[in-house]
C-alpha cells in the first residue's frame, strides 16, 4: 500500500513540475509589449523615488512537497529629482541542505561578468529535516544589472523567433552547495528597461 501511495505521489509531483515548466516557458516567450503591461509602477508622492518591478509577472518554480523553490524578478528605481536610475535582479531561493549553503556570487552576461550577491533576508525551517535529510534554507538576494549588459541586449535586434527562445542565463555560486543555473527572460529585462526610459529614467552607471 505504501509503495502504491508513493508511486501516486511521484506521478503527481512529475505532473505538477511539468505544468510549472510549461507555464514558465510560456511566460518567458511572451513579447515585450505583453511584458510591459505586467510591470508594476509605484510612484508614492511621499517618496523620492519611483519603483518599477516585474515581481509576480511570472510563475515561480516550486517543489510542492519539500518547499524548495526559486523565483526571480527585476526591480528598477528612478530618482524623481535627477532621473538617475538603476536596475537590480532579485532572487528568492529555498533549498534543502545539511547546513547554510552561503551564496556569494553570480556569474552572467557576455562577456562574462561576476557580481557579489547582496543578502537581504534569510530563513531556516528544520521541521521536515527527518523526512528530507536536511533543513530548508531560504535566501532573498539581489545583484546589480549593469547598463552595458542592458545595452548589449537592447542592441541585439532579436527577431520574435529568437526572443521566444532567448533567455538571460546566470549561475549562482555557493560556498556549501553546488552551483545553480537559472535564467531571466530577455523580454523581462528589456521591457522594464524600456518602460523606465520612456518614463524619463537615465542610467548613468
Amino acid at each position: 500500500m505504501r509503495r502504491s501511495v508513493l508511486t501516486i505521489l511521484l506521478f503527481m509531483l512529475a505532473g505538477c513540475a511539468g505544468q510549472q515548466v510549461n507555464a514558465y516557458k510560456a511566460a518567458v516567450a511572451e513579447p515585450i509589449d505583453v511584458w510591459k503591461q505586467k510591470i508594476s509602477i509605484s510612484d508614492d508622492p511621499l517618496e523620492t523615488t519611483v519603483v518599477y518591478s516585474t515581481e509576480g509577472a511570472i510563475t515561480d518554480m516550486k517543489n510542492v512537497f519539500t518547499g524548495e523553490a526559486i523565483d526571480t524578478f527585476v526591480r528598477g528605481v528612478k530618482d524623481k529629482q535627477s532621473g538617475i536610475a538603476s536596475l537590480q535582479g532579485y532572487i528568492y531561493i529555498s533549498m534543502i541542505n545539511g547546513s547554510w549553503p552561503r551564496p556569494y556570487q553570480i556569474n552572467y552576461g557576455n562577456p562574462l561578468r561576476t557580481s557579489k550577491l547582496n543578502e537581504i533576508g534569510t530563513d531556516v525551517d528544520c521541521s521536515g529535516s527527518r523526512t528530507w535529510g536536511g533543513c530548508r534554507y531560504t535566501y532573498h538576494l539581489t545583484f546589480p544589472v549593469p547598463l552595458a549588459e542592458l545595452e548589449r541586449l537592447s542592441d541585439a535586434n532579436y527577431s520574435l523567433e529568437q526572443m521566444s527562445e532567448n533567455v538571460w542565463k546566470f549561475r549562482l555560486k555557493f560556498q556549501a552547495y553546488e552551483d545553480f543555473n537559472h535564467v531571466l527572460s530577455v523580454q523581462e529585462l528589456l521591457s522594464i528597461y524600456e518602460v523606465m526610459q520612456e518614463d524619463g529614467a537615465f542610467f548613468a552607471y
